[in-house]
């Protein structure tokens, strides 16, 4: 039998490198709670980006907590000034949002 209709989309794929223990290198965590975002201007490998966001889980493996950082560009955000230093955060000191 034929479908009828649109047929389906076509996406592009971007490989994504899973978060890692340090400690172990499992990519098995415990769910994210939100820690904080702050305003960037690149990732640290040079990479357009808005926004840089930390999330706290644990390794499911070892039981080692950690902070997994992720980075954003949201281009329909208003643009940043450009008195932000490259990977330097604004006004905000990420050691005091820790929630573990």
């Amino acid at each position: 039998m034929s479908r009828k209709g649109i047929p389906n989309k076509q996406y592009d794929e971007c490989d994504v490198e899973p978060s890692r223990c340090k400690k172990c290198g499992s990519t098995e965590r415990s769910a994210y709670r939100p820690m904080a975002e702050a305003l960037v201007t690149r990732t640290p490998s040079g990479l357009p980006a808005t926004h840089a966001i930390w999330r706290a889980c644990e390794c499911k493996n070892c039981g080692q907590t950690r902070r997994d950082v992720f980075y954003e560009n949201r281009i329909k955000e208003e643009k940043i000034e450009s008195s932000i230093d490259d990977t330097t955060i604004e006004n905000e000191n990420v050691d005091e949002d820790i929630l573990f």
